[in-house]
């Protein structure tokens, strides 16, 4: 359906075409039941009878809709037009982060990293949802007019656990992928993170971190090689910053941030140091104006640090200080004279007079710490001796009801209220008494409940230990006896088991050290005094495993250095051999795998070029012999076989011509 002739899109009218590209077209259009511009992307001409194009096409729909997040775009609807699938989404007026960065317009640092906390919150929602995007980079992130940056394109999101690219496919921007893209492994929300990182660092320097002569380097350099540092294109910048970046970059996802949000939050620390050296200055001066009772001024000031960053506490303090000043220079003298009517009143115990006062002084100041702390004691004096001999009351009661633990509470809160109240006192003695009697039966009681669960669990040290505690708390109880007894008998197994744990946790911790060799031995020792038990026959087993799994990745590591070696040198052939023959031996080796594939490819460019050469070379040599026709029959027979070589066509235009020379030259002396 042709763009210029189209008016009307469902219910929604054409305004303008935003753009166009190779799935269709995107327009601006108006929803004037609501009075609202909207995006709709359609897919236009063959592309609509493309079922695989359709799947993303709809795909892009079932992501972004279920999204409902500040930083990704709204879906409203979906339709079809005439046999033309189009998604209807929020319209934003804004730029592509790719524009803004081919502009290289000038931008802080804390705008630039605020654009990417923006991003990694957005990711983070939808990873959270299960949505990965997989295809992060800078012309997929809208930044808006008022800052805000917004994720579009969900087209190749992964929903789940589910995927619509056949197995092994790559789906993304090569520049913007992941070493785990690359090799064609199952992606998570880590693979953004990725991408998001070398969006950042694209940002910050204007140049990509892993670029290439040609798409084979470029994927070389994103799974092995480290991005160049920043003080290559920086000059100032916090240290912090690209210890942050390099983590999102890491090769191994394990090692990447695990969330988004964590991306976010180190980038957040970062884009705080920052704000604080840009607004010092601003602070500075608004303290200058304060101290010089510039009020109006300092107030301009500190609402210009507040634009930069609205949680800047001490922009914040100070400009809760000019407003209480300017509000002091109006109703300072006022609420001074409610003051000192209220402390009268206070002294003459007025309290209700004194609330009265303060409360009016309160309504023109409600955030006067010393007004609030002085009604909050005038209340607390017209109510303390009420309340105090509530309290013994009801510790009184609870007394008498057995609640001893609230009593002594109501008794205590008394004496807070009145320390020398005798009745609160007297009743405190008591009531303290009964509760150490109580507190050592329930001791106990509580001791011996635990060393029963701790026996259960064959913990027979544990329990030794705390009956012991129990038995100088009471030593007459029969059943603290009988269970030490029982625990005693216990302990030479609790031994056993402690000891047991101690060699595996040592053979796991020689695991972790990649000392397959050391944990292996240390197993046979574990085994010899405990013949058979099977947790250390499983570390055994995984001692060895992991030995042959280290040495296969030693003698891959060193085929696949020697290999790149070779293919440096310009000797492909010889890099191609060598990483066939490792093949055989690890044939299911992705990393191998995907740089045997450059190394063939570079190796075939070798064997063209050898080949060409050796054609140029006869064709050269025939023509200082004057054998134009041989050189021509040369030159043909090498164009045949190597097709679009601008040099062996050039060559044999001038063989031609040299032979169509030499012909007129025999007519004429013929002549």
């Amino acid at each position: 359906m042709p763009a210029k002739t189209l008016a009307k899109i469902g219910k929604y009218d054409v305004v303008e075409v935003l753009g166009k590209g190779g799935m269709g077209v995107v327009y601006k259009a108006m929803d004037n039941r609501i009075g609202r511009l909207v995006a709709i992307k359609m897919m236009t001409g063959g592309f609509a009878d493309n079922p695989d194009l359709l799947k993303r096409f709809y795909r892009e729909a079932q992501s972004t809709g279920t999204l409902q997040h500040p930083n990704i775009v709204i879906v409203y609807d979906l339709g079809d037009q005439d046999g033309n699938p189009y998604l209807v989404m929020e319209f934003l007026e804004g730029e592509p982060l790719d524009k803004l960065i081919a502009s290289r317009r000038e931008t802080s640092l804390v705008q630039k990293l605020d654009w990417i906390i923006q991003c990694c919150n957005g990711l983070n929602y939808a990873h959270q949802r299960g949505i990965v995007h997989r295809d992060i980079k800078p012309a997929n992130l809208m930044v808006l007019r008022d800052g805000a940056a917004k994720i579009v394109d969900f087209g190749i999101a992964r929903i789940g656990d589910a995927s619509l690219t056949k197995t092994g496919q790559v789906v993304g921007t090569i520049t913007y992928m992941s070493p785990e893209q690359i090799n064609a492994q199952v992606v998570d929300g880590r693979t953004d993170i990725f991408s998001a990182g070398v969006m950042l660092y694209e940002l910050l320097t204007g140049t990509l971190p892993f670029d290439g002569r040609d798409t084979a380097a470029t994927l070389l350099k994103i799974i092995h090689e480290p991005p160049p540092p920043l003080k290559n294109f920086l000059s100032d910048y916090p240290a912090e910053l690209e210890e942050v970046l390099f983590r999102a970059l890491a090769k191994d996802r394990e090692e990447r941030y695990a969330t988004a949000e964590d991306f976010a939050f180190d980038l957040s620390r970062v884009q705080e140091q920052l704000k604080k050296s840009m607004v010092s200055d601003y602070v500075v001066r608004a303290r200058n104006s304060i101290e010089k009772q510039e009020l109006t001024r300092a107030k301009e000031l500190l609402q210009q640090v507040l634009k930069v960053d609205t949680q800047h506490s001490v922009a914040k303090e100070l400009m809760h200080d000019v407003q209480q000043r300017l509000q002091k220079q109006q109703r300072g003298e006022q609420i001074r004279q409610l003051r000192s009517h209220a402390e009268d009143a206070l002294s003459q115990r007025l309290f209700e007079d004194a609330i009265s006062y303060i409360d009016q002084a309160i309504s023109l100041d409600k955030t006067n710490p010393e007004l609030l702390n002085l009604r909050d004691l005038a209340r607390e004096a017209k109510q303390r001796r009420d309340k105090a001999s509530d309290e013994v009351r009801r510790a009184e009661s609870g007394q008498l009801s057995g609640h001893l633990e609230d009593a002594l509470k109501h008794v205590e809160e008394a004496l807070r209220l009145e320390p020398d109240n005798a009745q609160a006192k007297a009743l405190q003695v008591a009531i303290s008494r009964e509760l150490q009697a109580k507190s050592k039966d329930q001791k106990v009681k509580s001791i011996l409940d635990e060393a029963r669960k701790q026996i259960s669990s064959r913990k027979f040290t544990d329990a030794f230990d705390m009956l012991k505690a129990a038995e100088q708390i009471d030593p007459s109880s029969p059943e603290v006896h009988a269970l030490m007894n029982l625990a005693s008998s216990g302990r030479e197994q609790e031994m056993r088991r402690r000891d047991l744990e101690r060699l595996t946790t040592e053979i796991e911790e020689a695991l972790s050290r990649d000392q397959y060799s050391d944990a292996s031995a240390k197993a046979d020792a574990a085994l010899q005094k405990y013949t058979n038990e099977p947790a250390l026959l499983k570390l055994k087993a995984i001692a060895e495993k992991q030995k042959d799994a280290a040495e296969k990745r030693k003698f891959l590591d060193e085929q696949m250095s020697a290999a790149r070696k070779l293919l440096d040198a310009g000797k492909a052939g010889d890099a191609l051999a060598l990483l066939e023959k490792a093949a055989q031996k690890a044939p299911s080796e992705s990393r191998l795998q995907s740089l045997l594939a450059i190394v063939r490819d570079s190796a075939e460019r070798e064997k063209t070029e050898q080949v060409k050469a050796q054609y140029i070379q006869k064709a050269k040599e025939a023509m200082r012999h004057k054998d134009y026709a041989v050189a021509v029959q040369m030159l043909e027979a090498a164009s045949r076989e190597l097709e679009d070589s601008a040099e062996i066509q050039d060559l044999l235009q001038f063989a031609r011509d040299e032979a169509a020379q030499a012909e007129r030259r025999r007519k004429i002396e013929g002549i």
